[in-house]
């Protein structure tokens, strides 16, 4: 029985997007991560890895760690929908704390 199921899926789409980054010109898979505090955690998985193709917001792969999905996206563009997503659950939990209070 495998432990750690979750390396075994983050190895296996590393090696998907090796391929995906050879095939299209890539300069290389990379990894993000949208807790920074989380990246110095041994344990800790990024949340997302993708083929760096030179730009931020050039179309690429992202392979989404949570969900298991492969998107074709920017990396740019994941990294401000997580902002997003980010400041929108602190304001909805900032606002219900005034509520409460």
């Amino acid at each position: 029985m495998n432990r750690f199921p979750q390396l075994k899926r983050l190895e296996r789409a590393e090696n998907h997007l090796q391929g995906v980054g050879a095939l299209a010109g890539g300069h290389g898979v990379e990894a993000l991560w949208f807790d920074e505090t989380r990246r110095i955690d041994p344990r800790a998985v990024p949340d997302a890895l993708y083929v760096n193709m030179g730009d931020s917001y050039a179309p690429t792969i992202v392979y989404d760690v949570a969900s298991g999905e492969y998107l074709f996206t920017s990396w740019g563009d994941v990294v401000e929908a997580a902002d997003a997503a980010r400041e929108a659950e602190a304001a909805s939990a900032a606002e219900a704390a005034t509520v409460e209070g």
